[in-house]
C-alpha cells in the first residue's frame, strides 16, 4: 500500500524468539494502521488480548483472604496458644511468650498513661535487645504508630527526623536522655523502657487494621530523609504470606541481624512470634564482628536468617561453610548467580526477595535452584499484583524492559507529611484496572516463564548494603561544608563485588570530610574514598554528567618514607591493596580512610590468615588499621589462634581499649555511657574443650591473657571483669605484670577474693545468703518467685556439684571446680572494687580483697544489686570506670579509698 516501516531492536535486550513475536505482532499492528488510516497507531494494543489477560490478570491472581487485625492481635492469640515456649532471646536474656506479653502490656499502659493512643507516633531509639522487641511491640499495643531511630545514626539525622515526623511521644533508654534533651523538640515526651507495673491483661483493641503500624525514614533525593507510613492491614497480609510460602513454623528459630530502622526487621520480629517460632535477636557486638555472627550461627544453627546479599558474601569470605538445615532469605540488593551457587551448597533453601519499602518489605519472592542466568525476582505475593509498564503506562510483552509498578494490599499509605511526593510516586494507572500503583523506579521485564527478572534503576537511587541510598542527599549535605565549591557522588563495584560511594569534590582547601559527614548522615552513606577534582563533569544543561565521573581508583607516587620496608609489609601491601582495590597504597594509609569498611574486613583477615597462617579478630584491624602499625601485630608471638570476641570498639577513639572478660548482656548498658574504646575477650568453644579436666585458674587465665596481648599488642592495659569473670582478670593482670607488662588498671566488678570468701564459717555465709534472697524474693511479683527458686537451685546445682563429682562434665562445672581451689596472689598494682549496695551482710565492701592487694586499692559503692546495679547504676559504674581509666588522672594516694565509709554507715543503719 506504498507504506514503509523501520522496526529498530537491541540484541543485548531481546532474544531471538521474543525478537521474531514482537515483529509479527507488529507487523499486525500495522496492517490494522493502513486499513484504518484515521486511528493513531500509539492507541493500538501494544498486546494481543489474550497476551494482556495473561501478563495483567493471571499473573496476577493472588488473592487469598486475611484476618483483619493488627500485629499486636496475631501475637496476642499466640501467645493464647504458646504461653511457655520460648519467644524471643537476646545474649543471656530470653522471654517467653506470656513474659515478653507482660513486658509490652506493662509498656504498653504506661505509654496509654502518657497518651498515646491510634493515630499516634512513638518514636522508638533503643539498642539491640530484648527491651527492643518489648519497646515495638508496646507501642503497637498502646494503640500507636513506632518510628524507629537506630542509637548509631548522629544526633543530627534524628533531631531531622523528629522534627520531620513531628512525633510526640519517644521511648528510650535512660543513656540516652541527655543526647534528646540537647536537640528534642519542645513538647517531646519521654518514656523509658521498663517504666509501669507489670500487666497481665492485655489493652483493648484500641488500633484497627486501616491504622499505622510503623513510619521508616529512608533517604531522600530532595536532600533529606524522608517517612514512609505502612498500616497494620499491610503488614499483616505480608506475615500470612511469608508463614505459607517461604514458609515459617512453630519448630523454626529464626536468627535476626537487621537493624530496627531497615524495614525487613519487621519479618525477622514479627514472623516467627505469630507462628509460634522462637526469634533470636544477634546483639550489637555479633552484628558488628562476623567472626562472632559465624561462632552464633555455629552455635544456634537457626532454621532461618535472612540478611543481605553483601552480608552473606562477607560470611563466605570469613569462612563460613554453611548448615544444611538453614532456610537463606536474601534481599535488599541485586543476587548474582555467583553468590546464588555458592549459597545453595550452604543452605537448605535459598529465596531470593525483592522490594521496596514503599509496598511493604517484600513483594516477590523466588526460591533460587541452581542454573545460569541473571537471577529472577520470582513472582507476587497473596493479594500482590505487579506490571511492566511504558513510559505511556502501558504493559509490555515478555521480555521488553519496562518500569516495575506494584500494588495491591501492601502498597503503603504514602511519605508521612510529603503529600506532593506522595502523588508522584502513588499513580493511578488504567492498564491496572484505575487502581493504586506504587511507581518503583526499577526496571524490569518479564520471563517467558512468568518470572520477573530486575535490571536496575532508571534513577540515582543505589543500595549499600541492602540501605536504600539517594546520592542527591549526600551531595546535599556536602555541598554544606563551607570549604566545598561543587560535589556528586557516584556507586562503584569494590574490590569484592558490592557497590561502594565515592565522593568528588571540588574544594578550597583540604578538609575532613568524613567527620563532617558522620554529624550528619549514617555510616553507610559516607562515601568509602573522596576523589577531589578541578571541577566535576556536566552535561549541556549543566547538570553533573555522572558518567564522566572516573573510576575512584587510588594511583599517587609513594614517597620513601610510605613505601613498604620489610617482608611483612610488602606482603600486607599486597593484600591491602587486593582487597580494597586500589594500585598504591602507603604502609600509613588507614585500612578504613583508603575505601574499607566492615564488610571489608572478614575478607582482608582471611586472606592474612591463608598467608601468615593467623587467625585474627576483627578488633584488630582496628586497632592496628595501617600497615606499619599491622605488621608489628603479626611479629606478637602471643597472637592466639582462635579468634578474640569484639563486644563493641569505636574505631575512632584514639585512648587505649578498656578490656573485659567474658562479657555478657550486663556489659550492655555500661558500654553504651562509656568514650572509650571496649574490646570484649573469651576464650573460642575449640580452646574450652580443649583445655585439661582438672584445669586451673592459672592455666585458662593464660589463654586469655595471650588473647589481651593480641587484641592489644602494647600495654598499659585497663582490664576488667564482673563477678567470677572479675576473678579471671585479676589472674590475668597478675601474669601480664610478672612477663613485664605494665597494666594500669584492673576493675573487680561485684567479684568476691575466693579465698577469704570460702575462709568464712559455712553457717554465717548460708543465713546471710537466706536472708539476701528472702528478701530479693519478697520484692518480686507471685508469678517470678518460682522462676527465681528454680534459678537458684540450678545455680546451686551447677555450683557445687563438682566437689562431689569427678571429673566435672561440662566446662562451667569444671570452671565452678577451678573457681573453688584458686587462691589469688599478692597483687602490688591499682585496684578499683565496684560493689553493689544491696548484697549480703557477710560481705566486706572491698569484696575480702583487702588482705591480696598490696597496691593501691579503691573502693566504689553503686546503686542496685548483684544484678540490677546494672540497670540502676549503669552510669554509676560507667562514671566510675572512665575515672579510672583517664588517662589524665592523677594518681590518688595509695591505700584503700572510696566511699566506703558512708556505705558502711548505712550498712549499720540496716542491719539494726
Amino acid at each position: 500500500g506504498g507504506y514503509t516501516a523501520r522496526i529498530t531492536y537491541c540484541t543485548d535486550l531481546f532474544d531471538a524468539a521474543t525478537i521474531e513475536r514482537l515483529f509479527s505482532h507488529w507487523l499486525t499492528l500495522l496492517e490494522g494502521a493502513i486499513r484504518n488510516p484515521d486511528a493513531r497507531l500509539i492507541d493500538l494494543p501494544m498486546m494481543a488480548k489474550e497476551e494482556t489477560e495473561e501478563i495483567c490478570i493471571r499473573r496476577n491472581a493472588t488473592r487469598r483472604e486475611v484476618p483483619a487485625c493488627t500485629i499486636s492481635q496475631l501475637f496476642e492469640q499466640q501467645v493464647i496458644r504458646t504461653p511457655n515456649a520460648v519467644a524471643l532471646e537476646c545474649g543471656n536474656s530470653s522471654l517467653t511468650y506470656s513474659e515478653l506479653n507482660r513486658e509490652a502490656n506493662r509498656l504498653a499502659y504506661r505509654l496509654r498513661e502518657e497518651g498515646v493512643g491510634a493515630g499516634a507516633v512513638v518514636a522508638v531509639c533503643v539498642e539491640r535487645s530484648c527491651d527492643m522487641v518489648v519497646s515495638v511491640l508496646a507501642v503497637l499495643k498502646a494503640g500507636a504508630a513506632y518510628l524507629p531511630l537506630a542509637p548509631e545514626i548522629p544526633p543530627e539525622r534524628k533531631r531531622l527526623i523528629l522534627e520531620d515526623s513531628e512525633a510526640p511521644f519517644l521511648v528510650t533508654e535512660p543513656e540516652f536522655l541527655n543526647q534528646f534533651h540537647e536537640f528534642a523538640p519542645a513538647g517531646l515526651r519521654i518514656v523509658c523502657c521498663g517504666e509501669g507495673k507489670p500487666r497481665r491483661a492485655n489493652p483493648g483493641p484500641i488500633a484497627s487494621s486501616g491504622d499505622l503500624a510503623y513510619i521508616l525514614y529512608t533517604s531522600g533525593s530532595a536532600g533529606k530523609p524522608k517517612g514512609v507510613a505502612v498500616a497494620h492491614s499491610a503488614v499483616v497480609n505480608f506475615l500470612e504470606s511469608m508463614r505459607r510460602r517461604p514458609g515459617f513454623s512453630a519448630r523454626d528459630t529464626l536468627l535476626a541481624v537487621t537493624t530496627l530502622s531497615f524495614d525487613i526487621a519487621a519479618l525477622e520480629i514479627y514472623l516467627p512470634l505469630i507462628c509460634g517460632g522462637r526469634v533470636v535477636l544477634a546483639n550489637p557486638g555479633e552484628v558488628f564482628d562476623l567472626a562472632l555472627l559465624q561462632e552464633l550461627m555455629e552455635h544456634l544453627n537457626p532454621s532461618v536468617m535472612q540478611a543481605t546479599p553483601a552480608t552473606w558474601r562477607a560470611l563466605i569470605d570469613a569462612g563460613w561453610k554453611g548448615s544444611r538445615e538453614l532456610k537463606i532469605l536474601c534481599g535488599g540488593e541485586s543476587l548474582t548467580r555467583e553468590l546464588a551457587d555458592q549459597l545453595l551448597t550452604r543452605s537448605a533453601e535459598l529465596w531470593n526477595m525483592y522490594g521496596p519499602t514503599e509496598t511493604t518489605i517484600w513483594s516477590t519472592i523466588h526460591r533460587v535452584t541452581p542454573g545460569e542466568g541473571p537471577v529472577s525476582i520470582g513472582r507476587p505475593i497473596d493479594n500482590t499484583q505487579v506490571y511492566v509498564l511504558d513510559s505511556a503506562q502501558h504493559p509490555v510483552p515478555d521480555g521488553v524492559i519496562g518500569e516495575l509498578y506494584i500494588g495491591g494490599h501492601g502498597l503503603a499509605r504514602g511519605y508521612f507529611h510529603r503529600e506532593q511526593l506522595t502523588a508522584e510516586r502513588f499513580v493511578m494507572v488504567e492498564a491496572a484496572g484505575n487502581t493504586r500503583l506504587y511507581r518503583t523506579g526499577d526496571i524490569a521485564r518479564w520471563r517467558r516463564d512468568g518470572t520477573l527478572e530486575c535490571l536496575g534503576r532508571a534513577d540515582n537511587q543505589v543500595k549499600i548494603r541492602g540501605f536504600r541510598v539517594e546520592l542527591e542527599e549526600i551531595e546535599a549535605v556536602l555541598t554544606q561544608h563551607p570549604e566545598v565549591r561543587a560535589a556528586a557522588v557516584a556507586a562503584w563495584p569494590d574490590a569484592s563485588g558490592n557497590l561502594a560511594l565515592a565522593g568528588y569534590v571540588v574544594t578550597a582547601g583540604d578538609p575532613d570530610l568524613r567527620d563532617f559527614l558522620r554529624d550528619h548522615l549514617p555510616e553507610y552513606m559516607i562515601p568509602s574514598v573522596f576523589v577531589r577534582m578541578q571541577e566535576l563533569p556536566l552535561t549541556s544543561n549543566r547538570k553533573v554528567d555522572r558518567r564522566k565521573l572516573p573510576p575512584p581508583a587510588l594511583r599517587r607516587e609513594l614517597a620513601p618514607a610510605d613505601l613498604s620496608e620489610t617482608d611483612e609489609e610488602r606482603r600486607l601491601a599486597g593484600i591491602w591493596e587486593s582487597v580494597l582495590g586500589l594500585a598504591n597504597i602507603g604502609v600509613d594509609d588507614d585500612f578504613f580512610r583508603s575505601g574499607g569498611h566492615s564488610l571489608l574486613v572478614p575478607k582482608l583477615l582471611s586472606r592474612v590468615e591463608q598467608t601468615f597462617g593467623l587467625r585474627l579478630p576483627m578488633a584488630s584491624l582496628f586497632a592496628a588499621p595501617s600497615i606499619r602499625k599491622f605488621a608489628r601485630l603479626l611479629k606478637n608471638p602471643a597472637v592466639p589462634a582462635a579468634p578474640v570476641r569484639t563486644v563493641s570498639i569505636r574505631k575512632d577513639a584514639s585512648e587505649r581499649p578498656l578490656i573485659w572478660l567474658y562479657p555478657g548482656a550486663e556489659m550492655r548498658q555500661i558500654i553504651k555511657h562509656l568514650q572509650c574504646p571496649v574490646v570484649g575477650v573469651a576464650l573460642s568453644p575449640q580452646d574450652e574443650a580443649a583445655l585439661p579436666p582438672d584445669f586451673t585458674y592459672e592455666q585458662i587465665a593464660a589463654l586469655l591473657a595471650r588473647e589481651v596481648r593480641a587484641a592489644q599488642p602494647e600495654g598499659p592495659y585497663h582490664i576488667g571483669g564482673w563477678c567470677s569473670s572479675g576473678i579471671l582478670a585479676y589472674e590475668v593482670a597478675s601474669q601480664l605484670r610478672l612477663q613485664g607488662v605494665d597494666v594500669a588498671t584492673l576493675i573487680l566488678i561485684d567479684s568476691l577474693n575466693p579465698a577469704k570468701y570460702l575462709e568464712m564459717p559455712a553457717r554465717r555465709r548460708r543465713i546471710s545468703k537466706m536472708k539476701y534472697h528472702l528478701k530479693r524474693i519478697a520484692a518480686l511479683e507471685r508469678g517470678r518467685v518460682g522462676d527465681y527458686v528454680r534459678e537458684r537451685v540450678a545455680w546451686a546445682h551447677r555450683r557445687f556439684r563438682p566437689r562431689f563429682s569427678s571429673p566435672p562434665a561440662s566446662f562451667e562445672d569444671r570452671y565452678s571446680h577451678a573457681t573453688l581451689k584458686y587462691v589469688p596472689p599478692l597483687y602490688s598494682g591499682r585496684v578499683l572494687v565496684l560493689s553493689p549496695e544491696r548484697m549480703p551482710s557477710y560481705r566486706d565492701p572491698l569484696l575480702h580483697w583487702g588482705e591480696s592487694v598490696t597496691g593501691e586499692l579503691q573502693c566504689r559503692i553503686v546503686r542496685g544489686d548483684h544484678l540490677s546495679m546494672f540497670e540502676e547504676g549503669a552510669a554509676d559504674l560507667a562514671e566510675e570506670i572512665m575515672a579510672a581509666v583517664a588517662p589524665s588522672q592523677a594518681a590518688p594516694d595509695s591505700g584503700v579509698s572510696g566511699n566506703v565509709a558512708e556505705f558502711q554507715r548505712r550498712m549499720a543503719a540496716v542491719n539494726t
